[in-house]
């Protein structure tokens, strides 16, 4: 499944693609880039990547627990932040169309040695 990200793991936007197992679990990862050199000088490239446990609510809603790893360059400094993830997810499994999903993570950025909260929207459609 191809999804768009709004204020996640890859920071502002991310571009994903998602796999989901036999388990019910997702294996997620993806790609963004900013240039912003004006308003705030953000530059660089972050590669989301995460792992989630799919938990049955009902037939098409899921809670979501797992963790997640993201690769950042921006300004030219690699850091890695990572942290669990906690969910919801609206999707039909069987006819694998369309997912949205919103979840909230507290993180940790290596590179600055401090924790973080992010959250964000995903819109996915099926291959």
């Amino acid at each position: 499944m191809l999804q768009f990200e709004v204020l996640g793991y890859g920071g502002l936007y991310s571009l994903n693609f998602e796999r989901i197992t036999a388990r019910p679990a997702v294996l997620r990862m993806g790609i963004s880039y900013l240039n912003s050199d004006g308003y705030m000088g953000f530059n660089g490239f972050t590669f989301p990547m995460s792992v989630t446990d799919l938990l049955a609510m009902d037939k098409d809603s899921f809670a979501e627990l797992g963790a997640f790893m993201t690769l950042s360059t921006m300004d030219q400094k690699f850091d890695v932040w990572l942290g669990p993830s906690f969910g919801f997810r609206e999707q039909n499994l069987q006819r694998g169309d369309g997912m949205v999903r919103f979840f909230i993570s507290p993180g940790y950025s290596t590179r600055y040695k401090e924790f973080f909260i992010t959250g964000g929207l995903s819109f996915g459609k099926g291959l």
